[in-house]
């Protein structure tokens, strides 16, 4: 799991800031025109900094992809997955996903591997059809960036959920 925003010290801030910056670029444009120059740019950062936390750009888009850390615990919190959905749809978490979904069009194995891993920590019970959780996470996150779809911070009412 890759920890963002909870550490202490300018080194893991910097981390941070790597991660976010790479997780807008990949919601906006996909993992295919994500470049170490660009999320350094959008970091503030130097791109020396990048290949030093993470090695290279597949080693940036890995760790991008991995749920980050304390979310989980959050996700666990939740009664249900109406509340774990809500959750997911609030910031820093929403662009995560939406990179996460993104990249799913780019990198189907990786992508889909960490993808899974979210939709199980929404659906603990498996309560719900996973195709449906597929098709509300590519709603709520994907199309919006890509077209006129759903702001994915408004509230939802969808018949799934209820």
């Amino acid at each position: 799991m890759v920890s963002v925003g909870t550490e202490v010290g300018a080194a893991p801030s910097r981390r941070a800031d790597i991660l976010r910056a790479t997780w807008e670029l990949l919601a906006t444009t996909g993992a295919s025109h994500l470049t170490i120059r660009r999320v350094a740019q959008g970091a503030a950062v130097d791109p020396a900094l990048i290949y030093h936390y993470f090695g290279s750009k597949r080693g940036l888009l890995g760790a991008a992809r991995d749920m980050p850390e304390g979310l989980s615990d959050i996700l666990k919190a939740q009664r249900g997955p109406l509340e774990r959905l809500r959750i997911l749809q609030t910031p820093p978490w929403a662009t995560w996903v939406s990179a996460l979904v993104a990249s799913v069009i780019d990198d189907r194995e990786d992508a889909l591997r960490s993808l899974h891993e979210l939709i199980a920590s929404v659906d603990t019970n498996g309560a719900l059809p996973r195709l449906a959780l597929l098709g509300f996470f590519a709603d709520r996150f994907l199309l919006h960036v890509w077209s006129a779809g759903p702001d994915p911070a408004a509230p939802f009412d969808h018949e799934l959920l209820r």
